[in-house]
């Protein structure tokens, strides 16, 4: 190994070469990689989305949900499915087994046994739409285009620059609130068509057979060809009101106009959408895979900027939840604490080492980094959030390498007096192997993290690609180009000497405490291992485990319910309540908010109802406003609750992380209707108990009054009617079906029939409507049926195909956690016993959480054993890898006591800075169990081994307290938000920081107590065989 760390040495042209490339293409990589929020996860989930206009939950339970559901359970390796029928709307979500081998096979399994339904009812007019759910579902930006044009204007501009928008690379989608398509409406007078004994069918049957454009032959002569082209296609509307409906041979003729209104305009709203409190034209735009979000934002807003100078203050173009400005906060926040940090690190370097020196070891960081972006961009990876999490844990352990092996070259040159290129080439190889151990310790700290399951494992699944790469690119960084640029500077430190102020006040009063603490090692040990299980006691008792901080979250949803059968314009009027009320917040808090009215939804369902509404409310970025989002939402909650006429408002706060849903989320199971609304009301009424529960839901919510008709079959069987054509007929006459269309530039008009709006008001038409028998005649319906009014169902949800009811809740998480509110509510009930039949599934945060935990759980218990493995192949011994590992316990009391004294919650980002923390903490406990056993040896008597190793200590005292310090100097800028804040890397830096700083006194002191102890018992267990 001296050989070829001598190669790079004497070579050190080609090292500095080297370096100058590395850094050189990591720039140009991290300009040119693609920038995201989060990963590009795969949720291995695949929606199926069934459009049935004008039927009920019921009806489309019935006749769609469950024929997709039946199919997709001849399928192996599903592992759930859930569905949401609602009125005109099936939704059916499939969770694919992640222990399938080929997840792509089971995806086109359920493609294939969709297709294959063939008894789907006739008048379903669009087949299931199929899509997988991955985070390329979720959008980039939203555009509201407003303006006091009027509508078929303002239309035209928004089309034009939707269209723009698609030339855009990157952009696989672009979905759109309020760009309502054209319509003509034959809106037919129901008297009139009983005055002329014409039914609506007939009305449908003649536009349909009138509009006509096709070719039916050609003329072929000597020279050329012709095609025969009859044309008979709808040119304005008074081709429309001119159909003949009936004629005679005396010239009496019925047209359209005779019977109906014809009006051309657009479809009507089921949906209005506001931005800022704006009417608008809502263009929500989605992003491919591959593209970066921040260019693919940057050419939006660039062709935002011409349409601005073409229709000057005519048109306002409102950005909303700009994913973006994410991105480039997070970013800027990382580059400035990572820029303050390196100039701590350089400082406190130069402290300790020649600046020189100091310079060339901070210059490992950059290295390290840019050649983990050049591996990323080699394997085609966004960076992102999770990407830069993993870069700030990494940093710690990769400066301690660069300083272990600079701090003994420095030792080999200046007190073992050799020439500076043996310094190097020795001092190098002689840590080559503790440094190569760290590396790999710390390697099998983080690989588990590989092999972690569900969301969360998907989510972090980058984080030990980084910081493997990170690991091993450094450890090529120390071991072979370090020691080359630290030759020519070695001469110029003959005359720099340790410096008085380190061995007066540092060393001096560490031996003497290493010498007190080895002689009361026993008192000591047992004093730290209270300190440890006091610290576990009052973690376990009095801190709570929360995935992602709610203090992390820059959006908030609210969800306004009004009583049922309100119009969607009253729903309008009322939800401008709200919208006045966000307003009139802090501009420095509240940054946009869009409106849909008519539809509620979370971070990943929709639902659509008329007396529904749902405000997305984005905040301006932490670091930016003084009050985190629950202190805004119990502001709004208060300002809110003054607002008339709502039946409930709800307060959603999206944490930061995949979506893993709301706090509380636990589904009821069961076939029995009755039973199973019993418990979700008794659950509800538990939740309210609860203190910090807040935003209870039940989804189980009566749907719309229904006129449910029932006949008289004897009778329908006497006047010649048949079910199928009474259906066609009621739903043209009361929801409109399409009779034909017309191509007009890149859209088709659509030609619907219905009866007027003034007929379609009165519950007695129903019976009035004229329905052809078999024979021709027409028979009012009211002939054959009677009327029942009752009130149907809001929408009917299956887990694995049984009807389910889901309650949900949120969380004040200062006074409690998901984990132990749903843990409270299951065990008080006894199901069995109480509710026969009927089951819970917890889902949400809750859910995660427990799954989150067991995962880090067992990748501590993997990692721990991966390291204990390697330890013993290092120092040949059973024992000595325990002295090393027991660092790591003690290092997790100083978490624990930072967030104790911080008021923070532990979290999923705290756990990984503690994994990080335990791979700093083993390294430093590796080289010093190392370096003591290779000083030892030199031992002939037992006084002198006991000078040797407090000797063998205060060699390694000072690379420990600058690994420390240098490491905690990188991170306090973030931890602090010195150079802007972002709380989900904060709990992480301040795990990893204070973690440290606690660590460090408790390795150089209790490391050596418990190689004491383990000498201790060495000698006792062999003065015992010795005796025997």
């Amino acid at each position: 190994m001296k050989e070829i760390i001598k190669f790079f040495v004497i070579r050190r042209t080609f090292s500095h070469l080297l370096t100058f490339f590395v850094i050189s293409l990591g720039l140009y990589c991290l300009f040119k990689i693609n920038k995201d929020s989060q990963p590009e996860v795969d949720f291995q989930r695949v929606m199926i989305v069934t459009y049935y206009p004008g039927v009920s939950a019921e009806d489309v339970e019935l006749k769609i949900t469950n024929k997709i559901e039946d199919k997709i359970n001849l399928i192996s390796n599903i592992k759930k499915s859930f569905s949401i029928s609602q009125e005109g709307i099936s939704r059916v979500v499939i969770y694919i087994d992640e222990n399938a081998i080929d997840k792509d096979k089971v995806k086109d399994e359920i493609r294939r046994n969709v297709d294959q339904i063939s008894d789907f009812p006739m008048d379903l007019q669009n087949k299931p739409k199929i899509s997988e759910l991955n985070a390329s579902m979720f959008p980039i930006i939203e555009v509201g285009i407003t303006s006091n044009l009027d509508y078929k204007k303002l239309r035209q501009i928004s089309k034009i620059f939707k269209n723009k928008l698609k030339t855009i690379d990157g952009i696989s989608r672009i979905e759109s609130f309020g760009l309502y398509s054209p319509q003509v409406k034959i809106e037919v007078s129901l008297s009139k068509l009983i005055e002329n004994d014409i039914s609506i069918l007939q009305i449908h049957e003649a536009l349909n057979k009138r509009n006509r454009r096709t070719t039916v032959g050609k003329i072929t002569q000597l020279s050329k060809e012709k095609n025969i082209v009859p044309f008979a296609e709808f040119k304005n509307l008074k081709d429309v009101k001119n159909v003949i409906i009936r004629s005679n041979f005396e010239g009496k003729r019925i047209r359209i106009q005779d019977l109906a209104i014809v009006n051309e305009g657009f479809q009507t709203p089921h949906i209005y959408t506001n931005i800022n409190g704006q009417e608008a034209i809502s263009l929500i735009i989605y992003k491919n895979q591959v593209a970066d979000v921040v260019k693919t934002v940057d050419k939006i807003n660039k062709i935002i900027k011409e349409q601005k100078e073409i229709y000057k203050d005519e048109v306002k173009f409102i950005l909303n939840n700009d994913n973006s400005r994410v991105v480039r906060d997070k970013f800027q926040i990382v580059a400035n604490n990572g820029i303050l940090g390196l100039i701590f690190v350089n400082l406190l370097l130069s402290v300790f080492l020649y600046y020189r020196t100091a310079f060339w070891v901070a210059l490992g960081i950059p290295f390290s980094l840019l050649g983990s972006i050049i591996y990323l961009q080699s394997i085609n990876m966004a960076l992102d959030t999770v990407s830069l999490t993993a870069m700030i844990i990494v940093v710690g352990i990769i400066v301690d390498d660069a300083i272990i092996v600079a701090e003994n070259i420095y030792r080999h040159f200046s007190e073992l007096k050799k020439t500076p290129v043996e310094a190097a080439v020795d001092g190098t190889a002689e840590v080559f192997k503790p440094v190569l151990t760290t590396i790999l310790t710390t390697f099998l700290a983080f690989a588990p993290m590989f092999f972690m399951t569900g969301l969360m494992g998907k989510f972090i699944a980058v984080i030990p690609l980084i910081i493997s790469a990170a690991l091993f690119i450094s450890f090529f960084e120390c071991a072979f180009i370090l020691p080359s640029h630290l030759v020519p500077g070695l001469h110029k430190l003959k005359s720099k000497e340790e410096g008085e102020w380190f061995e007066v006040w540092i060393k001096r009063p560490f031996i003497y405490l290493t010498k007190t603490f080895l002689k009361l090692r026993y008192p000591f040990v047992l004093l730290f291992f209270i300190l440890l299980l006091g610290t576990l006691y009052y973690a376990k008792n009095y801190m709570q485990f929360i995935l992602f901080p709610e203090s992390v979250s820059e959006r908030i949803i609210i969800t306004a319910e009004l009583k049922k059968g309100i119009t969607l314009l009253e729903n309008k009027k009322q939800t401008a309540q709200i919208e006045n009320i966000l307003l009139n917040s802090k501009k420095s808090e509240v940054l946009s908010f869009s409106t849909r009215i008519g539809m509620w939804a979370d971070e990943i369902k929709t639902r659509m109802r008329d007396n529904w509404s749902v405000i997305y409310i984005d905040l301006t970025p932490y670091g930016k406003r003084k009050r985190v989002a629950r202190e805004i939402v119990e502001e709004l909650r208060t300002k809110i609750k003054n607002v008339k006429n709502f039946k409930s408002i709800n307060f959603n706060i999206v944490s930061g992380g995949p979506p893993v849903g709301r706090p509380i989320d636990i589904q009821i199971i069961g076939a029995d209707d009755k039973l199973r609304n019993k418990l979700a009301k008794s659950v509800e009424k538990k939740l309210k108990r609860i203190k910090g529960v807040k935003d209870i839901e039940n989804d189980q919510r009566p749907g719309k009054e229904e006129i449910q008709l029932l006949f008289n079959y004897e009778k329908l069987s006497q006047l010649g009617l048949n079910l199928p054509t009474v259906v066609k007929s009621l739903r043209m006459s009361f929801d409109g079906v399409k009779a034909t269309s017309v191509r007009r530039g890149d859209e088709d008009i659509e030609y619907v029939v219905i009866l007027s709006k003034k007929d379609r008001m009165l519950e007695e038409n129903i019976s009035k409507v004229q329905i052809p028998n078999v024979n021709g005649r027409l028979i009012s319906l009211g002939k054959a049926t009677y009327f029942k009014n009752q009130v149907g169902k809001g929408f009917i949800k299956h887990h694995n195909g049984e009807r389910s009811i889901t309650v949900t809740a949120d969380l004040d998480q200062s006074i409690t956690d998901p984990v132990k509110v749903t843990q409270e509510i299951i065990s008080s009930y006894n199901l069995d016993k109480d509710y026969p039949g009927t089951s819970f599934i917890i889902g949400g945060e809750a859910e995660e959480t427990k799954k989150s935990i067991r995962s880090l759980f067992s990748t501590f218990i993997f990692a721990g054993v991966g390291i204990y493995f390697l330890l013993v192949l290092l120092f040949n011994s059973y024992f000595q890898p325990i002295y090393v590992m027991l660092a790591i316990p003690f290092g997790v009391v100083g978490v624990i006591i930072s967030f104790a004294i911080h008021q923070e919650s532990l979290s999923f980002m705290a756990m990984l800075g503690a994994i990080g923390l335990a791979g700093v903490v083993v390294n430093d406990s590796l080289v010093l169990v190392n370096h003591l056993n290779e000083t030892i040896k030199k031992a002939t008597n037992p006084e002198e081994k006991d000078t040797l190793m407090v000797e063998a200590i205060s060699h390694r005292l000072r690379p420990i307290l600058i690994t420390t310090l240098t490491t905690v100097a990188g991170l306090l800028p973030l931890a602090y938000g010195i150079g802007g804040s972002d709380p989900f890397m904060m709990p992480m830096a301040l795990s990893l920081g204070y973690g440290l700083i606690v660590a460090t006194p408790l390795t150089i002191f209790l490391v050596p107590c418990f190689y004491n102890i383990g000498e201790d018992l060495k000698n006792f267990l062999f003065k015992f065989k010795s005796k025997n």
